[in-house]
């Protein structure tokens, strides 16, 4: 019978060391799913920052454009009025240019006369 009972022994001796491995293993499945939960939240709130990241530079982008759109514009308009201004000078140095040669032939007249 003692060969029996050496036998049991051992068997159950095998058994408390499974049971002691699958504690093992438990704890080590336990850790690594926490582990994982972290790693999963940490990317949620990585994935979160990227697209209020995206957002952001869509936001920028459109006030950027908006603001390159009206600096145009008020490069065209300052460049209407320049020439005009241009337009103008150019008349009124004409105008001049007549009177100074009329102010001469009056000269001239009055000389002659």
């Amino acid at each position: 019978m003692k060969p029996y009972r050496e036998a049991v022994e051992g068997m159950l001796e095998r058994m408390r060391e499974r049971a002691a491995e699958a504690e093992l293993y438990k704890s080590q499945a336990a850790k690594l799913s926490h582990q994982l939960l972290e790693a999963q939240t940490q990317l949620s709130l990585a994935q979160q920052h990227l697209q209020e990241g995206r957002e952001s530079k869509q936001l920028l982008e459109s006030s950027l454009f908006k603001e390159i759109a009206k600096e145009r514009e008020s490069k065209q308009h300052l460049e209407a009025a320049l020439a005009s201004e241009r337009e103008q000078r150019m008349q009124v140095e004409a105008k001049v240019v007549a009177v100074l040669q009329l102010l001469r032939m009056k000269e001239v007249e009055l000389r002659v006369v």
